[in-house]
């Protein structure tokens, strides 16, 4: 349920700057929209389901996208229908809500933002109710967990990505990339200048102080992995805390010595985007670890028991 409840915010939060770019008129801001495109393409928003997939009843619909807004909403509603019990009448209602916020489904850029404007307040109440109304016991923790997980696997991978691209992509970007870790406040109050690679780069991967931070997430895992060892006798091959000093140790200034220096290498950002990658990596490394010791038996059939 954390990570389906963080999958739908940062899908949002994707398909959101996405929309606002599009729906503007500034030539500016095609080269922030290709990067945004592939960035939607690369985290398979439009793969429609095979007609095999589908059920019978829904064929005759209109087809539809196995990762998009509307897939990983019901998801999550199905995680929260299995743990009604677990969590608090207005969790429910939130999660009920953002369900059916699609519907009817948008027939333009406009409605979607319209419906994008109500979906993202929804995940933050989603999110107060996780940190701020449930008792700190071990099911809260694989909540929490899945939520950190997630969301550094995200930002992990969008920022990987965005080094990838050519110069000009990837400054048009930084704005977007904002949008996404939701820190435009945070930059602008501590900035006060546009944006620019290096400061947002140190936002995103590096601040320990900023909870859509890469090294943020890492810092908070490595106390819950200490947790599960101590409460559940649970030790993961998946440790964070190496990437987690790797990443402290990277010097950003190198970055803009490369792009200083003779021009622009080929590979540019190569060693920080690596690391990225083996951030995101340890993310599904090791929540298929907490699957397969705690969550194994969902996908079992149920099968019968004998009281004593």
């Amino acid at each position: 349920m954390g990570r389906y409840a963080e999958r739908v915010e940062t899908v949002g939060r994707l398909l959101r700057a996405t929309a606002l770019r599009l729906v503007e008129s500034d030539p500016s801001t095609s080269a922030g929209v290709e990067v945004l495109t592939a960035l939607c393409e690369n985290a398979r928003l439009g793969e429609i389901a095979p007609a095999a997939a589908l059920q019978s009843s829904t064929r005759k619909k209109a087809k539809k996208a196995v990762n998009g807004l509307p897939a990983n909403t019901a998801r999550l509603l199905y995680c929260a229908t299995q743990l009604r019990d677990r969590i608090s009448l207005d969790n429910w209602h939130t999660v009920q809500r953002l369900a059916h916020a699609h519907e009817p489904a948008p027939q333009d850029i406009e409605a979607a933002l319209t419906i994008l404007d109500q979906v993202l307040p929804a995940c933050t109440a989603l999110s107060g109710y996780a940190f701020d109304d449930m008792t700190r016991d071990d099911a809260w923790r694989f909540l929490v967990t899945g939520r950190r997980l997630e969301r550094m696997a995200v930002i992990a991978s969008v920022v990987a990505q965005v080094l990838a691209r050519p110069a000009e992509e990837r400054e048009a970007a930084l704005g977007a990339l904002l949008e996404m870790g939701n820190i435009i406040i945070t930059y602008r109050a501590r900035y006060q200048r546009q944006p620019e690679l290096l400061p947002v780069l140190d936002l995103l991967v590096k601040d320990e102080s900023n909870p859509h931070a890469v090294c943020f997430q890492l810092a908070l895992l490595s106390r819950e992995v200490y947790e599960f060892e101590a409460r559940l006798g649970f030790r993961p091959i998946n440790n964070p805390q190496p990437l987690r000093h790797s990443l402290r140790a990277f010097d950003l200034a190198e970055l803009d010595n490369l792009r200083l220096s003779h021009g622009e290498p080929a590979r540019f950002g190569e060693a920080l985007a690596t690391m990225l990658r083996a951030c995101e990596r340890f993310a599904h490394g090791l929540s298929d670890e907490l699957s397969q010791r705690f969550f194994v038996h969902a996908g079992e059939r149920p099968q019968a028991s004998v009281a004593a």
